[in-house]
């Protein structure tokens, strides 16, 4: 297996021994119905979308002062004048991160 899948197994052996110190049973369990399984089932994935809607709020008002590779400040550089490098109006602004020396430029767009 890759690391990744490594990474998930031990966390799926985490998660049982937390489950069976919690509520004193495993998934062997055979004291629920079809339907308290679908329950509990329903509930974990209504948990995933208010986590799923968490992180596109997320990035929808993205940072522009952290690295998207290490999460690390990103310190202003520089601007130029966008007409100098691309023979258009506007800005182009460097930046670059604190953490992983990673590199950005942000460049403005003319508004429709």
């Amino acid at each position: 297996m890759s690391k990744i899948e490594d990474e998930v197994c031990k966390k799926i052996m985490e998660r049982a021994e937390i489950g069976k110190n919690k509520y004193g049973t495993t998934m062997e369990r055979d004291d629920l119905s079809i339907l308290e399984w679908l329950n509990h089932a329903q509930q974990e994935a209504m948990d995933l979308s208010v986590y799923l809607q968490k992180l596109i709020e997320n990035q929808r008002s993205f940072r522009r002062d952290v690295c998207w590779w290490c999460g690390g400040q990103l310190i202003w550089g520089a601007d130029h004048d966008k007409e100098d490098l691309m023979g258009e109006e506007g800005i182009v602004t460097h930046l670059h991160c604190s953490s992983c020396n990673a590199s950005v430029e942000y460049i403005s767009q003319e508004e429709e």
